[in-house]
């Protein structure tokens, strides 16, 4: 990851939005995302993580073949492009977001809950 030149202030200032303090990071972690088998992706959403599978017409688990969440992204993608899949493209999406949603709605509540205790 490249690391910009950027002020103490602008970073600090940064991370009180609650934003990192390097624009590159999000970058980082989209291509780091890329590349996570989707069996830890999923790792507590068993029954969606099965669902997502039967979707897209695939085997759990292929050691020669390892399922990425970039893999199941453009698998989705390719799905989406044809009218009859689209429901279905649009189920696999929600599962994919199910992680990132809990980690949003975790974040949410610290957050709300470090506001509360400030007032």
């Amino acid at each position: 990851m490249k690391v910009n030149q950027i002020s103490l202030d602008q970073r600090l200032n940064r991370i009180k939005a609650g934003f990192p303090s390097d624009p590159a990071f999000v970058i980082s972690s989209i291509k780091s995302l890329a590349r996570i088998p989707i069996t830890v992706y999923l790792n507590a959403f068993n029954d969606e993580e099965a669902r997502l599978y039967e979707i897209l017409g695939m085997e759990p688990y292929d050691e020669q073949n390892e399922l990425t969440y970039l893999k199941v992204a453009i698998r989705i993608y390719e799905m989406r492009k044809l009218p009859e899949y689209k429901e279905l493209a649009n189920e696999a999406i929600y599962i994919l977001s199910l992680p990132l949603r809990r980690c949003y709605e975790e974040r949410k509540s610290v957050y709300e809950k470090r506001t509360e205790d400030t007032t």
